[in-house]
């Protein structure tokens, strides 16, 4: 049979996807993960067959659905969160299954999906005018993930760092944009759940690229940036795959190895034939403006630009992807935490630099309310990115710095 996902839906889904699937299934396995009572049935948990006739009773209580990966296909977006058959996050909701996904599904074995329906839009919000171009994008970017990875691990192995080619992994994508803003929105939809260290890497870069344009930094400057944002966490070669991605509490060994991959990464290019301010940069990124960062406790001015930069980047696309340790968050959630959580960590005039560029990117976008509306974003407050005005279904027009019990919970 396959690969096998496990769907989370609810009762009226299940009936309505089965009266599809039966005829052509024969037999379909369901996982009940947990029953509530229901018609005297109890509680029960464990692996159970159901009958076709949904003889044994169908509980209010949301399932799990079992069925091929042949009944999936490539293109759709994950409305609920992929998990490992060990209960790993592996792909957030929101998430394209695009053709490469779909074949590292296929290769590393059973995986559980926590699902109430799978979109027929590909896309989810992306304008349809944007479709051919991000498709363009994606095909783009899956190529040279690859190529990041490969290239990494070479420069942890030591070979020598080529900085014409090392600019044009990231250049190669984006300059097929019109707009680079859009990368931010492109990325939203594409965030991985396989080689995150790598994914990492390329988004950072390509962050760090669009960030470089918003500062004014001439074509030298931008093209630096790019490669620091490419480089910055290639200490990581040098630490196992199991510390980075365990899923519980580090201990104090392993956090003390993580944090140090900044100076591992600075010792592995420390006499690479690049700028010094790379090599600085990929050593500082990890430092505060308040001291409280590491691996010096360096303060305000004795921290370099790049260093500045490619931390917001690194936090806002850490914050945006799914994690082992920490679901994807919502853009909006993560320009708020920049507005509250990080003002005196972050370089003050970058930071809002950052957060209204960034803001911008999602206007005209669809989004779904604390409150489950859904609405369309109209206006973005510069004092107050993180709640813009919105625009719902029925044209009522909310100002979301009006509405505290308010936020958007995610992008559509």
């Amino acid at each position: 049979m396959g690969l096998l996902c496990i769907i989370h839906a609810p009762q009226t889904l299940v009936k309505s996807f089965l009266a599809a699937r039966l005829k052509n299934l024969g037999c379909l396995a369901f996982f009940i993960k947990q029953w509530y009572n229901n018609g005297g049935f109890g509680q029960i948990t464990g692996d159970y067959w159901m009958r076709d006739e949904f003889g044994m009773g169908i509980p209010n209580a949301n399932m799990f659905v079992r069925i091929s990966i042949d009944d999936i296909q490539p293109g759709i977006v994950l409305e609920r969160d992929l998990y490992s058959s060990q209960g790993a996050l592996l792909a957030p909701a929101g998430t394209l299954l695009t053709e490469e996904k779909y074949k590292t599904l296929l290769r590393i074995g059973i995986h559980v999906l926590d699902y109430g329906k799978l979109s027929d839009n590909a896309i989810g919000s992306i304008p349809s005018k944007k479709q051919a171009e991000f498709n363009t994008f994606l095909q783009s970017y899956e190529i040279r993930e690859r190529e990041v990875s490969k290239y990494l691990q070479q420069i942890g192995n030591g070979e020598e760092i080529d900085v014409k080619k090392t600019f044009e992994l990231t250049d190669n994508v984006i300059s097929r944009l019109k707009n680079k803003n859009d990368v931010f929105l492109y990325l939203h939809f594409i965030k991985d759940f396989d080689n995150h260290t790598f994914s990492h890497c390329s988004n950072v870069a390509l962050l760090c690229n669009v960030f470089g344009s918003w500062m004014g930094f001439s074509d030298k400057q931008i093209t630096e940036i790019t490669i620091t944002g490419l480089l910055h966490d290639v200490g990581k070669m040098g630490i196992p795959l199991e510390v980075l991605n365990k899923s519980g509490k580090l201990t104090p060994k392993e956090f003390n190895l993580v944090q140090n991959h900044s100076v591992i990464g600075y010792n592995l290019i420390k006499h690479q034939p690049i700028p010094d301010s790379i090599k600085q940069a990929v050593l500082l990124h990890h430092e505060k403006m308040d001291g409280s960062g590491y691996p010096f406790g360096l303060k305000g001015s004795e921290i370099s630009t790049y260093a500045k930069i490619v931390s917001i980047c690194d936090i806002y696309d850490a914050m945006t992807s799914a994690r082992s340790y920490h679901k994807k968050r919502c853009p909006f959630d993560v320009i708020a935490t920049f507005e509250t959580g990080l003002y005196g960590e972050m370089d003050t005039e970058l930071l809002f630099k950052f957060l209204n560029n960034i803001a911008f990117v999602y206007l005209n976008s669809t989004v779904i309310l604390s409150d489950g509306l859904e609405a369309e974003v109209i206006f973005i407050s510069e004092k107050k990115p993180s709640r813009p005005m919105v625009k719902t279904e029925d044209g009522t027009i909310l100002d979301l710095t009006e509405h505290p019990e308010l936020m958007i919970s995610r992008i559509k």
